[in-house]
């Protein structure tokens, strides 16, 4: 593959290309790059190198906007090629088809999937509370075929519905038992005192969710959390407050997913729940007024 910022060549001046972002998250056949202001007015010129490139691609968005709102949905504008946002993606031997307009998706974290359905063991039921259009599940289903039930939770209509697709695609409609809705509502109304595993995957806003996650898990079981800190040492501090009133716990393992921004990461946390507290103990902390 062609390095496309090399193509730009002589139709950026030495100060634009300075500025140039060379990374692209390419999903199925369209590419997202990101595009700093001071280059706005060259973005076509920047999708066209791209597009030649990456031969395979038939269109380039640049990012409109932020992750933003409830279903954290990016604005995407597109720069060069043709077609819209739906596409078909592949992943770990999975395939998927989604909107990229509609749904909240990273490829960036493909590795760190793989590396928790290589955990699942047999008969095992997981319960994902913000599955998104399904990229742990549907691995973990298609990869190991003797876990037990896997129940996936999403408030956005779209990506719950690209997961069933997707999960058909796989032949693995099965396994998946889908809800839309608050996790916190969900959990409460359907999966109590159930799961095995739990993953944790809403590092903005997670640490309100940790009393619905311990409702879910059966006695015991595993967390995986995800979090944006800058520090290990800040992971440590967000579990042990959230969590030290209401279980008893062993962290696993802390490792560093990906990076966010400059001096953030995105972290995960393997959580081992040992044993729950007694809901006397747990009152104080319990989440507010649930929306339905």
């Amino acid at each position: 593959m062609t390095r496309f910022d090399i193509l730009l060549k002589g139709k950026l001046t030495p100060t634009e290309r300075k500025k140039l972002r060379t990374s692209l998250d390419i999903l199925g056949e369209i590419a997202i790059v990101e595009i700093p202001r001071e280059l706005s007015k060259r973005s076509s010129v920047i999708g066209t190198a791209i597009l030649k490139a990456n031969p395979q691609l038939r269109a380039v968005f640049k990012k409109a906007t932020p992750v933003r709102g409830e279903f954290r949905i990016r604005g995407l504008k597109r720069i060069a090629g043709k077609g819209g946002t739906l596409i078909t993606y592949r992943e770990n031997t999975c395939a998927f088809k989604f909107d990229i307009a509609k749904v909240f998706f990273t490829p960036r974290m493909s590795s760190e999937r793989l590396r928790v359905a290589r955990q699942i063991k047999n008969g095992e039921i997981v319960v994902d509370m913000f599955a998104g259009v399904g990229p742990f599940a549907i691995l973990i289903a298609k990869t190991q075929p003797h876990v037990g039930m896997i129940h996936v939770i999403d408030s956005n209509p779209e990506a719950i519905k690209y997961l069933l697709e997707s999960a058909s695609m796989n032949k693995i409609s099965h396994k998946i038992s889908a809800y839309i809705g608050d996790s916190r509502a969900v959990i409460e109304a359907y999966l109590i005192g159930i799961a095995d595993r739990i993953i944790m995957n809403l590092p903005l806003t997670e640490e309100q969710f940790f009393p619905s996650a311990l409702k879910t898990i059966k006695k015991s079981g595993i967390l995986h959390f995800y979090t944006f800190a800058k520090t290990e040492k800040e992971v440590q501090s967000k579990i042990r407050r959230s969590l030290q009133k209401r279980a008893i716990f062993k962290i696993l393992k802390i490792r560093k997913v990906r990076q966010y921004a400059p001096r953030i990461w995105n972290f995960v946390a393997d959580i081992r729940i040992e044993r729950k507290l007694n809901k006397s103990r747990q009152a104080a902390s319990r989440p507010g007024h649930i929306r339905s």
